[in-house]
């Protein structure tokens, strides 16, 4: 196979921060004088079962797991390991042409719907009163993620589905669900990568990716369908038309050509019939393009990115955008993008800032776009693979799922999507009929603390910690009771300092790593009786090089050095987190800091060596 294609990738260079601070310094922390906490015995709270709440019935699904997921499905096996067969080829085949993000350390789960309408309790109540076509979701936060698909709707009948659309037309979409998972995962993989690229570069390189094709022998990548190829849809409305005209003129009844050709003419172009999805070219033609200022102002999360489906007006110009930098224009607007990219991990983005990176204005950008539509005039990548081809994946090994499996897999998704109260009402179920996983008990936990029981969520949490649950912020949010806890009655004393530190420094041996962690190790040595040393402290240098661009940690970490007397290390912490800084209030408060820093020492010139004087 040809050597990996070699676009411009936002994924790695511009994205990474070099941090001034040098090195990795293990932690030092004092051995405690007792106990710790978690030894002792734990009663768990009870739930009362009345006649509000009665224990719903298990639900049946299955499970699988492959490299990075963990999957329930309610869909047939053969479906399910048809789709996850697909998927990893897909991924593979992705694998060969774009070096994806480093493995990830975060839990994420696949839940697969296809029957009972078990998609529509992750979707949000403002989802359910529009009645936006959502097929699929991908939601994370900084400890977890999953992507949730509906397998059971084929085409989707909605109002103005079009994020452009205000004029009310009723159009139908075909579901390609296949397509929707891959578009997911490519957020799913740029989630990863810190900062994380802006929602219009997401959705056009996911389109990109979307469209690659893949069989054993062949990926092709970038290549654009001809605009004037027939869709699948309009295809088979064209057969069955010619199939009922065939039968009609059989049967002696009086249709003219003429009349069949304007019937199917009608039937392609009828806004309330399906349709496929699009390549850029044939879902923007003849399309009134939106605003480059819109076009950049839709964030993650807006309902824009939710239903971006079909020929979706606002994915079909990111799909065109990002294209033309990448493989049009003969290559000449690759470098502008990155430095584009770039800017807009740092600064708003303004039309003036747009024409320095590009060198050209918004308006500019827009014909260029429009005739790109209508001319493509691209390059793209194909592969060959000789011999027999890509080796067909095994199909996956599926089991029932255990109710606990489905409890804390579901309840955490559900959780992710916004749907607080279905979360906890799941995972109570789980609990209710018997389950004492710390996996379960942890997400009970952090359900409680989210609904304001303190108490409750402590147990919960404190029951997971001692069954040695691997969930990091479980362990952060119960070191954060137990801080409040211990300074609520002044300084901690050593033993309450070790007991908050020992969680801190398990969640930190956890994966994925957590700025948290690292705060609240500063919190609480600057609550303590006793003094840090320098060696306590550098591990907030780790949490710096982790997370460079947390300033409040940054600032954090500069301010108990000096406190406790080591300047030298406090410098350089400053000065990096003014390089860094975008919050002017971050800003004025490092520029503090420093002024009462001693100044650093001045560094004497190396003396020129003396010329050598020539043989002549």
């Amino acid at each position: 196979m040809n050597s990996p294609l070699g676009f411009p990738s936002p994924t790695r260079g511009f994205f990474s921060l070099a941090l001034a601070v040098a090195g990795l310094f293990a932690p030092v922390l004092r051995a405690a004088d007792e106990a710790p906490v978690s030894d002792k015995v734990i009663e768990l709270p009870k739930f009362i079962v009345t006649d509000s709440r009665i224990l719903p019935d298990p639900e049946s699904w299955r499970y699988a797991r492959i490299a990075d997921f963990e999957i329930l499905t309610n869909a047939s096996d053969k479906a399910t390991q048809r789709l996850i067969r697909d998927f990893e080829m897909f991924r593979f085949a992705l694998s060969q042409i774009w070096r994806l993000p480093e493995e990830s350390h975060t839990p994420s789960t696949m839940i697969l719907c296809a029957r009972d309408k078990r998609f529509e309790s992750f979707l949000s109540e403002r989802d359910r009163k529009t009645g936006a076509p959502v097929v699929s979701l991908f939601v994370n936060d900084q400890e977890r993620s999953a992507i949730v698909m509906d397998l059971q709707t084929r085409s989707l009948t909605s109002l103005a589905f079009d994020s452009s659309d205000t004029t009310g037309t009723i159009s139908e979409i075909n579901v390609d669900y296949y397509k929707q998972l891959y578009r997911e995962y490519v957020h799913y993989l740029m989630s990863r990568i810190e900062p994380r690229a802006p929602a219009w570069f997401e959705e056009g390189l996911a389109q990109i990716i979307m469209a690659m094709k893949v069989d054993q022998h062949s990926i092709v990548f970038g290549k654009v369908e001809d605009p004037n190829t027939v869709s699948a849809i309009a295809g088979l409305k064209a057969m069955t038309a010619a199939a009922t005209t065939s039968a009609s003129a059989s049967s002696g009844a009086n249709l003219s050509i003429s009349s069949t050709t304007d019937s199917e003419s009608d039937a392609v172009s009828d806004p309330t019939t399906a349709v496929d999805d699009r390549d850029f070219p044939a879902a923007l033609d003849k399309r009134a393009l939106m605003p480059m200022e819109k076009l950049f102002a839709v964030q993650h999360g807006d309902p824009a990115t939710r239903t971006a489906l079909g020929n979706d007006l606002w994915a079909k110009q990111s799909y065109a955008f990002v294209h033309l930098c990448l493989y049009g224009a003969r290559g000449r607007l690759q470098t502008p993008l990155v430095v584009f990219l770039s800017r807009c991990a740092r600064e708003p983005v303004t039309e003036a800032m747009f024409k320095e990176c590009f060198g050209m204005k918004y308006r500019d950008m827009l014909l260029m776009i429009r005739g790109y539509v209508q001319y493509t005039d691209s390059k793209y990548q194909e592969y060959r693979v000789r011999g027999k081809g890509f080796e067909t994946p095994a199909p996956i090994e599926l089991r029932d799922a255990t109710d606990t499996e489905i409890g804390y897999l579901k309840g955490e998704a559900l959780r992710l999507a916004g749907n607080i109260e279905a979360s906890r009402n799941t995972l109570i179920a789980s609990y209710q009929r018997g389950s004492r996983d710390p996996r379960l008990l942890a997400s009970l936990g952090l359900s409680e603390l989210a609904a304001g029981e303190r108490d409750r969520a402590r147990k919960f949490l404190e029951a997971a910690v001692k069954g040695n649950v691997v969930r990091p912020r479980a362990y952060v949010e119960l070191a954060r009771l137990r801080l409040a806890e211990a300074a609520g009655t002044g300084k901690l004393a050593d033993t309450q300092l070790a007991s908050v530190l020992e969680l801190l420094f398990a969640a930190r041996d956890q994966q994925p790593p957590m700025p948290e962690v690292y705060e609240l190790i500063g919190d609480a040595w600057d609550h303590g009786v006793s003094a840090p040393t320098a060696a306590n402290l550098n591990v907030l240098k780790e949490g710096v090089m982790l997370f460079p661009r947390r300033t409040g940690l940054v600032l954090e970490a500069a301010e108990l050095y000096a406190k406790n007397g080591f300047t030298k290390d406090a410098s350089p912490l400053v000065a990096f987190g003014l390089r860094t800084a975008t919050d002017p209030t971050m800003r004025e408060r490092l520029l503090q800091l420093q002024s009462t820093l001693p100044p650093e020492p001045k560094v004497p010139p190396v003396p020129a060596a003396p010329a050598k004087s020539g043989s002549g």
